[in-house]
């Protein structure tokens, strides 16, 4: 189980992450390889299935 704290702040990392894909940057996230962005995202990333589920929804949205 989750601590509240880890939970907190993995919810804003999650929002973080959001306003990096905003519609602002969008275009430039297009512009890099799959494996670019996986690399960009595996970076910043906590390891946490539950955020990683939450990052590769932001990643299926940010195809449409």
């Amino acid at each position: 189980m989750m601590s509240s704290i880890t939970k907190s702040i993995q919810n804003e990392y999650v929002l973080l992450m959001e306003n990096a894909f905003s519609e602002k940057y969008k275009y430039a996230f297009r512009n890099l390889e799959l494996k670019e962005l996986r690399r960009f995202i595996l970076k910043e990333l906590i390891s946490s299935p539950e955020l990683d589920n939450q990052l590769t929804n932001l990643m299926v949205l940010l195809n449409k």
